[in-house]
């Protein structure tokens, strides 16, 4: 009778997600946290590592959850203690889901740790929407260096910090055993790691489509912006190293999104409702701020498949305009222009990924330019879905090829 429950204590199998931010609602579904647990019966443990890993970034997660699977740490020694606790419980039966790159010198620590411990890790394609990663032209290069080096020097030393370590991750082989492949352009670089098993997956906003419960609704009456944290609260810009301003300022962005949805509102005869970012919370449902306009508290991908439009800045929830083919439209005002940054050739390049180009909410728009903005390119869209999304035609989600891998 012993023996048999000591067997049963080791056949006990363990998922476990390491997070480099703080937990939220949204963390728990797009890494099927439940699903493990339900349909695998598997024990599930959420580590909340930013304490120790990224310092003082936690202030800018504003809606975290509480949940009996999360434990906090604050000191890299302590959770290594307890990691070695757990391999002694679950021996082989741990597989860890992790996206932490070694980018900081105690993130190259955690993954040097895990991979002398004979970690089975798997990691999911960070490249989940476009990344513009083309040259950029000598001479804009130059000027946003000089800026940096007299405006804002902390940035240049982290991207060379960042970069230098990242290196030395390369050189150490610090990579996961598997990896999840989201699409055809999902990464580049890493595929040439011949020690890396790749699975054919989904990204994240696509495996939440799979898993979706649409409700049936006759009220198609309504866009989508999606927020980001930026410029009203400035959490997102503080690993870059970038200041709080470097994607405007409440005052200017807040007025002409007013002017931007009204337009659009009084077109198309719907309401602009506002998708608040995954780590934000507003302290109201109609904030002064969005002029009275409604947070959502539903989910994108339960929202997305009866909006009339999505709008953003440079959202990666624009994944569900090419899956339920919604007009996109990628927004940036006169201030943007004005910036030392690469954020306005990103856009372009991520929206042109799309079929789209963005549009100067600023700039005068009648309604025949209104117009134009609801029209997009079917075989693009499905394109991109190929692309970045998913690698599969069978409509499997991730839980259900990653719960087999213990």
């Amino acid at each position: 009778m012993v023996v048999g429950l000591l067997l049963n204590f080791m056949t006990e199998k363990l998922i476990l997600l390491l997070m480099p931010i703080k937990c939220r609602k949204i963390d728990i579904n797009r890494y099927d946290i439940k699903e493990y647990e339900k349909i695998f019966n598997y024990k599930v443990e959420i580590h909340e590592l930013i304490n120790f890993l990224h310092p003082g970034f936690e202030k800018s997660f504003m809606n975290n959850v509480k949940d009996k699977r999360l434990k906090s740490f604050y000191n890299f020694e302590k959770w290594k203690e307890y990691y070695l606790k757990l391999k002694i419980k679950y021996g082989k039966n741990i597989l860890i889901i992790k996206n932490i790159s070694n980018n900081n010198l105690i993130s190259l620590k955690l993954n040097l740790f895990l991979k002398k411990n004979n970690a089975k890790i798997i990691e999911y394609s960070t490249n989940q929407f476009p990344i513009n990663q083309e040259k950029k032209k000598f001479l804009n290069l130059i000027e946003n260096l000089v800026h940096s080096l007299f405006f804002n020097p902390r940035k240049i030393v982290l991207y060379f910090l960042q970069n230098f370590l990242i290196f030395i991750g390369k050189l150490l082989n610090l990579f996961p055993t598997y990896l999840i492949k989201t699409g055809s352009k999902s990464f580049a670089n890493i595929k040439t790691q011949k020690n890396i098993k790749i699975i054919n997956g989904n990204s994240f906003d696509y495996n939440m489509y799979l898993k979706s419960k649409i409700k049936k609704t006759i009220n198609k009456n309504y866009g989508l912006f999606l927020e980001a944290p930026t410029p009203l609260f400035s959490g997102d810009i503080y690993i870059d190293g970038e200041k709080s301003n470097a994607r405007g300022t409440p005052e200017k962005w807040f007025p002409s999104l007013d002017k931007f949805f009204t337009k659009i509102e009084k077109l198309k005869k719907i309401k602009i409702m506002i998708v608040p970012h995954p780590k934000i919370k507003h302290k109201k449902n109609n904030p002064n701020y969005y002029f009275g306009r409604k947070i959502v508290s539903e989910s994108l991908a339960n929202l997305a498949k009866n909006s009339s439009v999505i709008i953003s800045r440079d959202s990666a929830g624009f994944s569900y305009a090419a899956i339920h083919n919604k007009p996109a439209i990628f927004i940036y005002t006169n201030e943007l222009l004005n910036k030392k940054n690469f954020f306005l050739s990103n856009q372009r390049f991520f929206a042109s990924e799309l079929g789209l180009n963005p549009i100067n909410i600023d700039n005068y728009l009648n309604d025949k330019n209104l117009e134009q903005l609801f029209k997009f390119d079917k075989k693009k869209y499905h394109l991109y879905v190929k692309q970045y999304l998913t690698s599969r035609n069978d409509k499997k989600s991730n839980c259900e090829l990653i719960g087999k891998l213990i």
